[in-house]
């Protein structure tokens, strides 16, 4: 090995030395060495910062984007931390910033994450160089821990007393039944548990089948698109229910009229049924005879239409032979003629009978009148 080599050998050793020590430096007193743009100062306003100091990490979701350059507390409470951020990482005024505090498996941590509740279609704005914001800190382990033993110190105080009170009331069950009917009783007891179980554990099958079947009906897109027109369909057909009970209570008011019309007429035909009724076998009776004697006169009344309309009787040849038609009209005529002779001859008799009625009256009011007459010689009666 020549001297111009160990040479070599000794500034590479001295270059890296002073390239690690530069870096520990940067990272220790917080100083920077990039090869990119200067980071920008945000501040962030918060109630407390434990564990908070220059250099503590600064997070986005986790990727870390800078680092704590100073802490300091405000007049009106609170304290300020000034924070150096690298260009380019995204960080926007929705975003939300939470100290994490050191614990038991590393120091604290100030990490930003996305809140949300932008409106559809807004961008975020970013955060720019000198902007304050407010954070919050979490709680801090140890001390939840600490405050969770002093709360939960007394709650196990009153498991235990429960405990002493449940084994005190076994104790006494234990010895008001036995220890065999005790143990019997527990027996019969968990057989029941077991029973209940098997039934609860079916029920719930049968309800997760259901459930399954319900769901397929509403993931159902013709059952759905169903559903949405008979939704959409409700409100008209509600009106239209309303319009058909209230044309329904207007038909029963109306109807309600009628009854009670219907109900005056009953009463009033009470009056005349009633005697009926009391009647009801006579009227039966009578009725039948009716309908016999009615039956008996349509039979003659058939047999007599059936006569006249066969052309031997002698209504039928009087409507079938017109000869026999003109000497009935010849004979009703000639007829006629006597009948009005009849009567002519009537008009001239009518006198010779009065006087024959005059006559028998009197010898019906004095009949010693003719024998007197006849040994008389005096005038006779007129």
């Amino acid at each position: 090995m020549n001297e111009r080599t160990q040479e070599f050998r000794v500034g590479v050793v001295a270059l890296m030395a002073l390239v690690i020590t530069v870096l520990l430096v940067a990272l220790n007193t917080g100083t920077a060495f990039r090869l990119t743009g200067a980071p920008y100062p945000i501040e962030v306003r918060v109630d407390r910062a434990p564990g908070v100091g220059v250099n503590t990490p600064v997070r986005k979701d986790g990727v870390l984007i800078g680092r704590v350059a100073s802490t300091d507390f405000l007049a009106d409470g609170g304290v300020l931390v000034r924070m150096n951020i690298e260009p380019g990482a995204p960080i926007y005024q929705t975003d939300a910033c939470r100290v994490q505090p050191s614990s038991l498996f590393g120091d604290a941590v100030i990490n930003f994450s996305n809140a949300g509740g932008l409106p559809a279609g807004s961008q975020p704005q970013p955060l720019e160089a000198g902007m304050r914001i407010t954070g919050m800190a979490l709680p801090d382990p140890i001390e939840a821990l600490t405050s969770l033993q002093v709360d939960v110190g007394p709650a196990i105080a009153s498991i235990g007393e429960a405990a002493d009170g449940v084994a005190s009331l076994t104790n006494r069950i234990n010895e008001s039944l036995g220890k065999d009917a005790a143990k019997g009783q527990v027996d019969t007891l968990v057989d029941d548990a077991r029973t209940a179980m098997d039934q609860f554990t079916q029920t719930m099958a049968l309800l997760q089948k259901t459930a399954a079947d319900i769901d397929a009906l509403v993931n159902d897109p013709v059952l759905r698109e169903g559903l949405d027109s008979a939704a959409r369909d409700v409100p008209a057909l509600l009106a239209e229910a309303r319009s058909t009970v209230q044309r329904a209570e207007q038909t029963l008011s109306s109807f309600s009229g009628v009854v009670q019309s219907a109900e005056n007429n009953l009463e009033n035909l009470e009056g005349l049924t009633k005697p009926l009724g009391d009647r009801g076998p006579e009227l039966a009776q009578l009725a039948i005879s009716a309908v016999e004697r009615l039956d008996a006169t349509l039979t003659e009344a058939q047999a007599f239409v059936r006569a006249l309309s066969e052309s031997e009787g002698t209504i039928g040849r009087l409507v079938n032979d017109p000869a026999l038609y003109d000497n009935v009209s010849t004979l009703m005529k000639n007829a006629n003629l006597v009948l009005a002779q009849i009567y002519d001859r009537a008009k001239e008799l009518r006198a010779p009978i009065y006087d024959a009625r005059v006559f028998m009256d009197k010898i019906a009011r004095n009949p010693g009148s003719i024998v007197r007459g006849a040994l008389n010689e005096g005038p006779h009666l007129k």
